[in-house]
């Protein structure tokens, strides 16, 4: 049976906080975002995973805004099980293209998600990269252990071709494997390393046309050809490092987070061409500061996003920035957040000098949080913290780690067909049984319906309230039956997606209806 995938456009976002900076955007379940670009008419780009909107257990989330940051349009790309993006590249045919992770194709495998659209958005082809399975001897019998394959990030070659940058983890085994795909798509070579490496760090393109990532405490340059020019590991404190940049003099700049007998601080490290440190800085406070994204500033100075818990509140994580100059001195600290636990996704400077910080947040309900804080830190009254830090030299060493990159090779999928802009309905009647057996959690079932839609509950309920809201959270019907054991719903109106909450017996449970003729 041929396989499908769903482009759905909805029409609109809950804005659930917004203050002057500061501002959450979702639906009414889990969306996050993890890459970022900008756009030639000063807006954003945002891919990630929705788990409010689309069809399956989660779908790839391409969110445009403007320059102001306020949602123009959103797209969800994905089959009937869960589907992520990562990292987003704009193509130099002016299309784009997207690398995540898929459990829709082959189903209920995890294989790395590779999706091409033109420049108007639409699909123009999708593929899902998996690894071959080990086989193994459990007594008597084989048995298969299969590979999961999760796609980190990709760049875009001088001839149109694409590198891209998977990790693969193969019962105890964790690999970094680079591939190369043509501009169609057709896988033309594999690369992997010849011992256990898990990537902590896209994979960035360097201005010799090599490419650098990080591994844990390891550093990697690689050259044009994939062949390692230097690998270093560090010695001394525990370490842990997360993003790494290409810095104008051709070195590298690197954040993460160091560990000591008492606290967990972020590191800040300035690194030659040649992997020699230049500086390294520890900062934070008494509890747990981490480093998760750098960037370099328009003055040459350095930007670190990541989390704090010293002076959040409740002490839950809260969003943690330094500004540092070209040395590596602090010029400032700040830290901002709800009353919830913050991530940082992906951070950007702004024209104006000052910066955008895109994560996440746990608020109800969670989703998208978005700060624009100027170029000396402030930002929105309510999310900002009071704040002291502390700063030291890390003295950090390195040792040399031997390894290699090898040929190997993968399986290919294709990725299915695109229902352009509408939603894909499986059967005239949707039919869901025991509905008020299933807990309400983020993964609600998903039913398809061109028109009706029959609810059994499993046993006969005094008192049966059913309610029907489209996605912006407003209601379009509610339904009130008695000494009944099922229901029938019409839904009224457009095609969408719908959320039905079931109550009843002192449950309750939630699915989605896509609804379309």
């Amino acid at each position: 049976m041929m396989k499908k995938i769903i482009l759905s456009i909805i029409f609109s976002l809950s804005y659930v906080y917004a203050d002057n900076g500061c501002e959450i955007i979702g639906g009414i379940l889990f969306d996050g975002i993890s890459s970022v670009i900008r756009m030639s008419d000063g807006g954003y780009l945002l891919v990630g995973l929705t788990n409010s909107y689309g069809i399956g257990g989660g779908d790839v989330f391409l969110v445009k805004l403007d320059a102001n940051f306020n949602r123009e349009w959103q797209k969800m790309i994905g089959g009937t099980k869960f589907d992520g993006g990562s990292s987003i590249i704009r193509t130099n045919d002016n299309g784009y293209l997207i690398i995540g992770s898929t459990k829709s194709f082959p189903v209920d495998d995890v294989n790395a998600y590779i999706v091409k659209l033109n420049q108007e958005f639409d699909l123009v082809w999708t593929k899902s990269i998996d690894g071959y399975p080990l086989d193994t001897l459990l007594g008597d019998s084989v048995f298969t252990i299969p590979s999961h394959d999760y796609g980190i990030s990709v760049t875009e070659s001088s001839d149109g071709s694409y590198i891209l940058f998977i990790k693969r983890h193969l019962f105890l085994k964790i690999r970094p494997f680079i591939i190369k795909l043509s501009s169609n798509g057709n896988v033309e070579w594999v690369k992997t390393s010849d011992i256990n490496l898990k990537p902590t760090s896209d994979l960035i393109r360097t201005n010799d046309n090599g490419y650098a990532f990080l591994a844990g405490n390891i550093i990697i340059k690689i050259d044009s050809l994939f062949n390692v020019q230097w690998s270093k590991k560090t010695t001394g404190p525990t370490i842990y490092l997360t993003s790494i940049i290409q810095t104008n003099d051709n070195g590298y700049a690197i954040t993460g987070y160091v560990i000591s007998t008492n606290d967990t601080n972020i590191l800040a490290m300035k690194l030659d061409q040649n992997g020699n440190v230049q500086w390294s800085r520890a900062i934070g406070g008494p509890k747990k500061e981490v480093g998760y994204k750098i960037i370099q500033t328009n003055d040459n100075g350095y930007f670190i996003a990541g989390t704090s818990n010293t002076y959040s509140a409740n002490n839950k994580d809260d969003i943690y920035v330094v500004k540092l100059n070209s040395s590596g001195n602090i010029e400032w600290v700040k830290a901002f957040g709800t009353d919830s636990v913050e991530y940082v996704n992906y951070v950007m400077q702004l024209n104006n000098g000052g910066y955008v910080i895109f994560g996440h947040t746990n608020l109800a309900p969670e989703g998208i949080f978005i700060v624009t804080i100027d170029a000396n830190g402030n930002t929105c009254s309510s999310c900002s913290r009071y704040l002291n830090y502390y700063t030291y030299d890390v003295s950090i060493s390195f040792s040399t780690q031997s390894l290699n990159f090898v040929n190997d090779s993968v399986r290919v999928f294709s990725g299915g067909t695109l229902l352009e802009g509408g939603l894909f309905a499986t059967n005239v009647i949707c039919d869901i049984s025991d509905v008020l057996e299933n807990s309400f959690d983020t993964n609600p079932s998903v039913c398809y319906s061109k028109e009706k839609v029959k609810i059994s509950f499993g046993r006969v309920y005094d008192n049966v309230s059913i309610i029907v809201r489209d996605v912006g959270g407003r209601e379009v019907m509610r339904k009130d039956i008695k000494n009944t054991n099922q229901a029938g719903l019409d839904i009224k109106g457009k095609d969408g997606i719908y959320f039905v909450e079931v109550r009843a017996g002192g449950k309750k449970a939630l699915f989605k209806v896509v609804k379309a003729r």
